[in-house]
């Protein structure tokens, strides 16, 4: 087949306007567009491509997360409806797509999180070490389980651990139920071993996640609905080991290490800000002298930009501070009345498609989100110190139930206290409510599919409620 070389004029002149103009930044942000494990060529074309006009979706995955495995939205009334203009979950897609490998050695490894996870087997041929129904206490996932897969050095590792509920968490898909997680972890066959196949029981499995403030209780997971919960440790669950450190994705380039260097240009030995004792995803290597520069990296976790925002370095995330301004309105277009978007106390209905919604203060995405990304300088709503959208940005969104999984404190004072006490988030996000009621995430449910996923920080617990229903909201965006 001939190509006419106006083709390739045309490619060229687009690829030098890109540089000239700095449109470039997606790959430089984003890196891996195509998600092929590497910065290559194909991703250099899919911004030239979407750049003369071709349609095509260019994703930047927010830093270190993985996605929640949505794809699919639903309106009030539980009927799946198309997500473009929904603005829920399964239209933005934030975060890493989630690609496994099956090591063919009893275990998987998580690409998006750099995470290696025991796999599970069922059957008179699977050893019960590994078998799926095997129960333990929380104590004796610690002593008994994990303690005899390193003392075995299973797999050829001696360093399993029992996940924390983050981890634990990376592993749910939002979009399955029965059990709810990825293809690669449901792959069981009536009688196999762990080398030949992959089971998850649709049941609760213990995280390494204590309360600070009730020792004998420990956030458990459900794979049959991606409920997370608290436990008695000395209930019998399943545990599913891994090993790794969720800071480290997609490995660290091709530099070579030589004696005396702590890196080599890309190759930074695996270290990254998190394990310098830092946060923030820019540990780099200093040219010539083969030391981390840690210049990229910050000494806090958390960051308030003293326009209203709190910027998580862990996450790139970037989330909207709550007060209680204990009902104070602002202008509205149209000339009416209504509540300021950043009181902690305003609740909002995911009110999509048919209007039966009991929306105290409003809908999520049209009253609240809508009037952060109010871009327009009408004067409508004053903010301190910016124009246009709440603190300088237009691209503010309801958080994934991933993203605002990452708020949970356990050890913040008082946590687990119940309704009405004290919060299980750090103090720098502001007033933080604690009643009945929970905080919105733009990801549906796939069990009960009229609802979607929230999060209680009076428990801390995740769980799912109708849409028409009313509760609290915090918005996020990734931060640059």
């Amino acid at each position: 087949m001939r190509v006419d070389p106006l083709y390739y004029l045309t490619v060229l002149a687009a690829a030098v306007s890109l540089v000239l103009s700095g449109s470039l930044s997606w790959a430089q942000q984003c890196g891996d567009l195509d998600d092929s494990g590497a910065i290559v060529t194909t991703d250099a074309l899919l911004v030239l491509r979407r750049a003369v006009g071709q349609p095509v979706e260019l994703v930047c995955p927010a830093v270190g997360l993985p996605r929640t495995g949505q794809s699919t939205c639903y309106d009030t009334a539980g009927a799946v409806v198309a997500c473009a203009g929904t603005e829920q979950d399964g239209q933005v897609r934030a975060g890493k797509v989630r690609k496994f490998t099956n090591n063919g050695d009893g275990t998987i490894t998580d690409r998006a999180t750099g995470l290696m996870w025991e796999a599970k087997c069922d059957g008179t041929s699977c050893d019960a070490l590994h078998d799926k129904d095997t129960t333990y206490t929380q104590d004796q996932a610690f002593t008994a389980h994990v303690a005899m897969l390193n003392s075995t050095s299973f797999a050829g590792h001696s360093d399993w651990r029992v996940p924390n509920v983050t981890e634990l968490q990376s592993v749910v898909s939002y979009e399955t139920v029965s059990p709810s997680t990825y293809g690669v972890f449901d792959t069981c066959a009536a009688d196999c071993e762990v080398t030949g196949c992959s089971c998850t029981a649709s049941s609760d499995f213990w995280s390494s996640t204590s309360f600070s403030s009730f020792a004998n209780n420990a956030l458990v997971v459900n794979f049959d609905n991606g409920f997370v919960f608290f436990g008695v440790k000395s209930s019998l669950r399943r545990v599913r080991a891994v090993r790794g450190d969720a800071a480290v994705v997609e490995g660290c380039g091709n530099g070579v290490l030589e004696a005396g260097e702590d890196c080599d240009f890309a190759d930074l030995d695996g270290e990254t800000c998190a394990t310098q004792g830092l946060y923030g995803d820019g540990l780099a290597c200093t040219p010539g002298t083969c030391v981390f520069d840690t210049s990229g990296c910050s000494a806090t976790r958390y960051e308030d930009t003293g326009l209203g925002t709190v910027i998580d370095h862990q996450t790139g995330l970037e989330w909207e501070k709550k007060q209680n301004l204990d009902g104070t309105s602002v202008n509205c277009p149209g000339g009416i009345s209504c509540g300021d978007p950043h009181d902690a106390d305003n609740r909002y209905a995911r009110c999509i498609g048919p209007a039966d919604c009991n929306a105290v203060d409003g809908s999520v995405f049209t009253d609240f989100i809508g009037a952060l990304n109010r871009c327009e300088d009408d004067g409508s709503r004053p903010v301190t110190g910016v124009t246009g959208g709440f603190a300088g940005h237009c691209d503010w969104r309801l958080p994934d139930i991933v993203e605002l999984q990452t708020l949970i404190d356990v050890s913040a004072p008082g946590c687990g206290s119940g309704f009405g006490g004290p919060p299980c988030i750090d103090p720098i996000f502001g007033d933080t409510a604690t009643g009945f009621e929970g905080y919105w995430s733009a990801t549906p449910s796939s069990t009960f599919t009229n609802g979607a996923w929230y999060v209680s920080f009076a428990g801390p617990v995740t769980s799912s409620l109708q849409q028409r229903v009313s509760n609290y909201v915090r918005a996020v965006r990734v931060f640059e």
